[in-house]
Order: C-alpha cells, then sequence, then structure tokens
C-alpha cells in the first residue's frame, strides 16, 4: 500500500458513511485504576500509561481473585487433578450453578501445578462464571491474572472488557477490545461493534463538555467559505456585486439605511472578511427593524436575519441561531430559504426528526429550490438513509444548482458505493460547470488522491492555488499527494503550509493525526487531535475528533503493553 493511499484497518477504527468535511474519528484517554489480585505466581507487570499531564501506574498480578471465590466451596469438589476440575466446573456453568462452578474452578487453580499451560483457562472461566453471578469486580480480578499467565488470551480480554463496561470504565473496556481487535486483525465482529460503540460515547460525552464551556467564536475561514458553499448565493437575496469600501461611502451619506448594511455584509463576505460581516449582519437586522416594514423591505430583512442567524450557527450558539431563523420565518412563513436554514440548525442540534419535518414544509414551499433537496439528503445521510438521500442529491443536481456541493456529495455516494469511476466523471463535470472554485477543485482531488489519481490529484490542486492561493485546504492536499508519493517530509512541510495559511485549518491538524499514527508517532498524533478539536466548529466533527483521539490513546496504550503486536495489523 502507498504511504497514506488509505489507512490501514487499525487506523480506521470509527466506521459509518464518510461525509464531507474535516473529519477525524477518535481514541483514549486512560486513567486506568489498579487491580491487585492474590499472587500466584508473584509475577507482577507494572504498566506505566502517560496521559497527557496524567501518569498512572497499573499493576497486575497473576493469581486467584477473591475472598468469596479462595475460600469458601459452594459444593462438594469431586476429581484430583486440575483439568478434571475445570471439567467439572464447565459441567456446572452449562447447568448454570455458577457458586459450585465457581468452586470447581477455585480448587482447580489451588491444585494447579505453576507451569500448567492452562492455569489461564481456569481464571477466565471462573470470571465467566463470575460474570453471570455480577460480580464484575471478580471478573476482572480473575481475567487480569488470566491474562498474566497468557497474554494474548481473547476469552480473558473480552471478558474483562465486559466487566468494565458494567464497571462503567469504559475507557479501560476500550484498551481490552482494541487488544482484541489487533491480535485478531480486526476480523472479531463483536470487539469491533463494541470499540466503535465505544468510541461514539465516549465521543459524544467529550463533545458535550467541549461545548458547554467553549467561547462562541467564528471557525477558520476554510470553514467559513465552506458553509456558505452549501447554500445558492440566491438563498439570502441579490449577489452583491459592489465592494466594501464603495459601499461604506453609501452609508457615511445614509447612516440610518439598513439596507446598505445588508449590503455592506454580503460585500464583506465576498472579500472573506468573515469578522467583519458577522458584525455588519447584526447592524443590518437592527437598521432595518428600525424602518417601516413595507412589502420591499420586509424580504430584506428575513435575508439579514438569515446572514445573522448563520454567523450564529458557525459560532455554535445554536439556540441563538434557532431564534433567529424562527423569527425570520414569522415575517415570511412560506420562506423555503429560512426553513432550510432552521431544518439544518435542528439537525446540527441532534434532533434530524424534526429537521427531516422542516426540510419537507420547506419542498411544500418550493419544490424548485434546489438546496431543499441538497440539505435534506445530507440529513438522510446523517441517519444512515443512503438510497433516499442519493435520490435527493440527484435531485438537487437535476435542478442546476448555482453551487456545486449537490455534486460532491452525489460523487461522494457514488464513490462509497462501489462506483469510484462514476463519482469521478461527476466531479469532472463538476469543475466544468464551476472553473472558478478553488473548494471544488480541492474536493475533486480529495477524491482523485482516494482513487490513487496522483496525477490528477495534482493537476486539480495546482488549479484550486491558482485561483485561490490562501485556501489552506490545497496544501494539506497536495501534502497527502507528496506523502503517497513517499516524500514524508516534503508532504508534512505542506500541510505545515496550510496552517501558516490558515492557524484554524481543521484539515490540517486532521491529516498529521492520520500521519502521525501510521508511524506509531501517537503522542504527536494526539497533540494533532487537540489542536483539531480547538479549531472544529462542526459538531459531528467535534465528536469524531474525540473519539478518534481516545482511539489513539488506547492504541498507544496497547502498543506499549505489546509492541510486537504492530506485526500482526493488516
Amino acid at each position: 500500500m502507498d504511504a497514506v493511499k488509505e489507512a490501514p484497518t487499525w487506523v480506521k477504527v470509527v466506521g459509518g458513511v464518510a461525509v464531507v468535511g474535516a473529519a477525524g474519528a477518535v481514541l483514549y484517554y486512560l486513567t486506568r485504576p489498579t487491580q491487585q489480585v492474590q499472587p500466584a505466581t508473584n509475577q507482577t507487570a507494572a504498566i506505566t500509561a502517560k496521559t497527557g499531564n496524567t501518569t498512572t501506574a497499573t499493576t497486575t498480578t497473576s493469581t486467584a481473585s477473591s475472598k468469596s471465590t479462595d475460600s469458601v466451596p459452594q459444593a462438594d469438589v469431586v476429581g484430583t487433578t486440575a483439568t478434571e476440575l475445570k471439567t467439572l466446573g464447565n459441567g456446572h456453568y452449562r447447568a448454570r450453578k455458577f457458586e459450585d462452578a465457581i468452586a470447581c474452578y477455585t480448587r482447580a487453580i489451588a491444585v494447579a501445578d505453576k507451569e500448567d499451560p492452562d492455569i489461564a483457562v481456569y481464571y477466565a472461566n471462573r470470571a465467566a462464571a463470575q460474570i453471570a453471578m455480577k460480580a464484575f469486580d471478580q471478573v476482572v480480578a480473575d481475567a487480569t491474572a488470566a491474562l498474566a499467565h497468557r497474554p494474548r488470551y481473547v476469552k480473558a480480554l473480552s471478558r474483562r472488557a465486559q466487566a468494565y463496561e458494567k464497571l462503567k470504565q469504559p475507557r479501560q473496556a476500550l484498551v481490552d477490545y482494541t487488544m482484541i481487535n489487533f491480535i485478531e486483525k480486526f476480523e472479531n465482529k463483536p470487539a469491533k461493534q463494541a470499540v466503535e460503540r465505544l468510541l461514539e460515547t465516549l465521543g459524544r460525552e467529550a463533545a458535550y463538555r467541549h461545548f458547554q464551556s467553549r467561547p462562541k467564536v467564528l471557525p477558520s475561514k476554510t470553514a467559513i467559505a465552506q458553509y456558505f458553499s452549501d447554500y445558492q448565493a440566491s438563498s439570502v437575496g441579490e449577489t452583491e456585486t459592489e465592494s466594501s469600501e464603495t459601499i461604506r461611502g453609501l452609508i457615511a451619506a445614509k447612516p440610518a439605511d439598513g439596507l446598505l448594511q445588508l449590503r455592506l455584509t454580503k460585500a464583506l463576505i465576498n472579500e472573506a472578511k468573515y469578522q467583519e460581516a458577522c458584525d455588519a449582519s447584526v447592524e443590518a437586522v437592527e437598521a432595518i427593524s428600525e424602518m417601516r416594514l413595507t412589502a420591499e423591505v420586509k424580504p430584506q430583512l428575513v435575508n439579514a436575519m438569515l446572514l445573522k442567524g448563520s454567523f450564529l450557527m458557525m459560532k455554535l450558539d445554536l439556540e441563538a441561531a434557532l431564534a433567529t431563523f424562527a423569527a425570520a420565518l414569522r415575517f415570511e412563513k412560506n420562506n423555503a430559504n429560512t426553513m432550510i436554514r432552521l431544518a439544518s440548525c435542528k439537525l446540527e442540534m441532534g434532533d434530524p426528526m424534526n429537521a427531516l419535518t422542516d426540510f419537507d414544509l420547506a419542498e411544500k414551499a418550493d419544490p424548485k429550490n434546489p438546496d431543499v433537496f441538497y440539505h435534506r439528503g445530507r440529513a438522510k445521510l446523517a441517519t444512515g438513509a443512503v438510497q433516499t438521500a442519493q435520490d435527493d442529491l440527484a435531485a438537487a443536481v437535476a435542478l442546476k444548482p448555482t453551487n456545486f456541493m449537490p455534486y460532491v456529495h452525489l460523487a461522494l455516494i457514488y464513490f462509497q458505493s462501489g462506483n469510484p469511476a462514476k463519482g469521478l466523471e461527476m466531479m469532472e463535470e463538476s469543475c466544468k460547470k464551476f472553473p472558478e472554485s478553488a473548494v471544488l477543485h480541492t474536493y475533486t482531488a480529495e477524491l482523485n488522491l482516494l482513487a490513487g489519481q496522483l496525477d490528477a490529484a495534482e493537476r486539480h490542486i495546482a488549479q484550486s492555488i491558482d485561483i485561490d492561493p490562501t485556501y489552506a485546504a490545497a496544501y494539506v492536499h497536495k501534502g497527502m499527494v507528496s506523502i503517497q508519493r513517499n516524500q514524508r517530509a516534503e508532504g508534512i512541510a505542506l500541510i505545515h503550509k496550510a496552517l501558516e495559511v490558515d492557524p484554524s485549518c481543521e484539515p490540517a491538524y486532521a491529516k498529521l493525526v492520520q500521519v502521525h499514527i501510521q508511524q506509531q508517532e501517537f503522542d504527536a498524533a494526539i497533540d494533532n487531535c487537540d489542536k483539531a478539536i480547538a479549531v472544529a466548529h462542526v459538531g459531528a466533527d467535534v465528536t469524531s475528533l474525540f473519539s478518534f483521539r481516545e482511539a489513539c490513546v488506547a492504541q498507544r496504550h496497547v502498543l506499549g503493553i505489546d509492541p510486537s503486536l504492530f506485526e500482526l495489523l493488516p
């Protein structure tokens, strides 16, 4: 496989349908408590897991588990050898006589020779019986003892992971499931599903805490440009052709004219002066609200509110954005563009069902609006309804939208559904329709990269940079081309150049994570995860990045325990 042509299986811990965006998938921050069990062989393994500024030592000793299991037999124990006792215990277990099974396994451990190769089995079997008894602390102790004798014992790892989940210690469970995946080369379906479930939960919880404390500021220029490219330019009224300097001169003569403030907002957006545009949108809403709301003025107030709400949404001030869009809808109850933004905000807030309802209302209000089908298609992708999402995206393209994003998402679906040629053909066609879009050329290059078409990727990247040398994502993908050509140092330097162009370029940090993790440079990968999280503004991206961080830490910990596992990876 070429250097980073496709992430290897062990990097791609988090599955699901890809979406266009800065992306991530993630790992974990280990705070593993010390587990102690009574000594049987006096072997002690001290494992130190370095996690950020915290170092935790995990000590495991190989032995029996607990007071109840070692000292109080629950049944007559017949048999003279450990093997016979194990067989008897298995019979009790199948008969659901779990206390009797525990007694047999306990006796087997006691009489077993210290060199008995099956002593790990006795501990693991007793752990299985303890699971049935819901004695999860004892499960952890017995499984840990089993692993001291047989470190790659999958059954013991699985039982300990189950117990950790029941004990509400998801990160410890994640480590064990991750180790199972490494040992079994990602062919253990339950373990893979457990990792995905844990990463999703940990990522979602971390993202929620993150957004509760995060200041509400605008994202990077790259992200803002992406947001506005998601909508028809006409969705907020006429396109502005004058410069912001010219319009400021007009405002000097008419300072109370809110319509001029709205024009200034649009001009500043055209010039990528986004913070100024954000401030101007607020002033536009206030100024137009003071004007007499004639039939001509009222739609302009709605347009100003849509821009103000859009900036609030990009700041992730979602409640305020929702209120702004809802207020706009009261002025024009059948405005499909308002309904679309309202629905998109609900989707970002984690309310896909109500979002889909609003998209349906928008379709009734304006069935020829391509934004309806495009954004509803994205919402359906988020809920896993890929086929109906494809239908909506195809409908958006058929309506000949003035923005290119419907083409990009539809091409991506073709790409993922096993028809990359059709996806790439659609991207080339869209580049002919929108030849002056740096963003579109960069997306096309990204799909060329996935298909291994490096020359085509370079061609589109060069076009993107010619159109807009300040579009940072183009340098990210140029770096990835170099890395795939085995020019790693040059590639990393180009990705860092993207960060010089735009220090908030989330895709640059995300790609650095991928590059470093493939080289087992986990500390660097985690550091770039943190930097990506700091600048990411899309809720799903932040969740994925936190999940990927969790995955990185778990993988670092597992390979720290058993570095030779790396050789088993596909």
